[in-house]
Parts: structure tokens; C-alpha cells; sequence
């Protein structure tokens, strides 16, 4: 099939495992070229093995703006079709062993950085009229799954926040 993504650039996070490593390889498979980020080093440098002249590889925590920061300088004035916004999330918890640093942290690992991630792709994906913001979620958000309180929650911020983005900048391109 043909997507037309040759040689288009983009961006996949949590990239080594799971949705986040099937839609890099369905994106090289398209001839795509990708910057890939996860934690883990060893596994991106396997990837990167397999596809060398498609993967550059950003490894670090995209939960944080050292990372996104770094991710920012590897796209610099290139075009970028498309990010894949992807990461794990918090411990699975039941509400009363939950406490308040747990919540802090739970915001930090699925909100924050999606936020922080979008403000800085927005501006470049407005001056090229066009690019596609894609957010890996959870079944969650559908129906809450049990001991899962932290995700179950945020994860639904996640979907309010790219629905009212949406609103606001869809027809830009």
C-alpha cells in the first residue's frame, strides 16, 4: 500500500515496543524516514540497526523537556509530516493507595508532557500548513479499568485536551 509517506519525516515516541514500534515499522515499510525516541538505548540502537539509513534515534525520557528539547533540535528547519505521541504511564493503583505525589506524577507522565510536546510541534506543523499530531492513549477511555485510577483519569484529560485543540487549529491543515 501506498500512504505516500516517501522520504516524508516523523516522529515516533515510545518507539521500541508495543503501538509505538508496529506504526514505526508500518512507517518504514512506507519508506518513511523517522526519528525514534525511547529510554532504551540498546533496543533503539537494534532498530536503528535494522533501518540505517531510515532512523535517527533520540534516546531519553520524552516525559521530559531535556528530551523534548533535544527532540526539537534534531528536526530543527526540516519539514515533519507527523508525530506519534506515545509513552507507558503510571503504576496501576486503587484510589486509596493512592496519595498526592502519585497524582503530581501520574499528571507529569501522561499530561504534561503531551502538552509541553504539542506547543513545540504546533508552530512548525502551522507554518507548513500541514502535519498530523497522533496520540496513543488507552482503552480507558472508553471504560475505566480497574486499579488503573492514575491512567483511567488523566488519560481522559488527554482526550478533552486533543479534542479542544482539534477545535481550535483543525482547519490549518
Amino acid at each position: 500500500m501506498d500512504l505516500g509517506f516517501n522520504k516524508k519525516l516523523f516522529v515516533v515516541t515510545g518507539a521500541t515496543s508495543g503501538f509505538g514500534k508496529a506504526i514505526a515499522e508500518t512507517l518504514i515499510n512506507e519508506n518513511a524516514h523517522l526519528i525514534i525516541n525511547a529510554r532504551g538505548e540498546d533496543k533503539l540502537i537494534a532498530f536503528k540497526n535494522r533501518y540505517p539509513d531510515k532512523i535517527e534515534i533520540l534516546a531519553g525520557d520524552i516525559t521530559t523537556d531535556a528530551t523534548i528539547s533535544q527532540l526539537m533540535l534534531m528536526i530543527r528547519d526540516r519539514a515533519l509530516s507527523g508525530i506519534v505521541i506515545n509513552a507507558g504511564g503510571p503504576p496501576a493503583k486503587s484510589f486509596f493507595k493512592t496519595n498526592l505525589t502519585d497524582w503530581d506524577d501520574a499528571y507529569e507522565s501522561i499530561l504534561r508532557w503531551k502538552v509541553k510536546i504539542t506547543k513545540e510541534i504546533l508552530p512548525k506543523f502551522q507554518s507548513q500548513k500541514f502535519g498530523r499530531l497522533l496520540y496513543i492513549e488507552s482503552a480507558s477511555v472508553k471504560q475505566p479499568i480497574d486499579n488503573l485510577i492514575l491512567s483511567n483519569s488523566l488519560r481522559l484529560a488527554v482526550v478533552g485536551f486533543v479534542k479542544s485543540l482539534s477545535r481550535e487549529v483543525g482547519e490549518q491543515g
